[in-house]
């Protein structure tokens, strides 16, 4: 069975998210009500918490002035791993 998030970080993660948004314009379809059904849906399929708030912060990088390294200073290694693995990248064009 795998390792739900605490409450805390969650609560934590949920805070970043709408902070970080706060007076960003966002695209249809992201920015928190998004990002909360992300990591619904991967608690309900039993994903590790890691996979959680990595689904709850996904576009944070894509998407506001948040880094990779803010991530990872605020939630570790693991979550920022993971954003990071799911995050566009500019450079890549197609």
């Amino acid at each position: 069975m795998a390792e739900f998030a605490t409450d805390a970080a969650l609560r934590e993660a949920s805070k970043v998210l709408v902070s970080a948004y706060e007076g960003v314009p966002v695209k249809p379809g992201k920015g928190a009500p998004h990002a909360r059904a992300v990591a619904s849906a991967l608690r309900l399929a039993g994903c590790s918490g890691d996979v959680q708030l990595a689904g709850l912060l996904h576009d944070v990088v894509e998407d506001t002035a948040w880094t990779v390294g803010d991530i990872r200073a605020r939630f570790g290694r693991p979550v920022a791993e993971l954003v990071d693995a799911v995050s566009e990248d500019d450079a890549i064009v197609g």
